[in-house]
């Protein structure tokens, strides 16, 4: 899967103890069909001694193929 990204907004970022959550929102073209999407996001991380140890992220796969 890959896409073009033409906005990328992080929104909102929470913190608790080691880990940080980000909320965001982006809008981008799926390069295999050339149609335009826009998703919010959550990515969210783990800090271990000032050090990104794990991240993951998660977005709205509908809004990808359209469904």
């Amino acid at each position: 899967m890959a896409d073009a990204i033409h906005v990328f907004e992080p929104r909102e970022f929470i913190e608790a103890g080691e880990h940080v959550t980000v909320l965001g929102w982006e809008q981008s073209t799926a390069l295999d069909s050339g149609e335009d999407f826009a998703s919010e996001w959550a990515h969210v991380f783990t800090v271990k001694g000032g050090k990104i140890t794990r991240w993951r992220g998660f977005f709205n796969t509908a809004a990808r193929y359209g469904l």
